[in-house]
């Protein structure tokens, strides 16, 4: 036997995401379009593709840098 408590709220995932950034494909793809990070960050061709996976990359290695001078500190 279940019991379901109801809080007033509905709970159900029909209804249209309002809050989402864009139409964002939930997959792995290779089409250029997404924003990626910031807002200015939208590659359309292929060149800004590997740019930007370029500058996602720095900025990894950049914030691991500091995390790792914060640590020594």
């Amino acid at each position: 036997l279940v019991f379901a408590h109801d809080n007033g709220m509905d709970m159900s995932m029909d209804g249209p995401m309002s809050l989402a950034a864009g139409h964002m494909m939930a997959y792995l793809h290779f089409t250029p379009g997404d924003m990626l990070w910031f807002l200015s960050w939208v590659p359309q061709s292929a060149g800004a593709m590997v740019a930007a996976c370029i500058g996602l990359f720095l900025l990894a290695v950049v914030e691991r840098w500091i995390s790792v001078c914060r640590s020594v500190m």
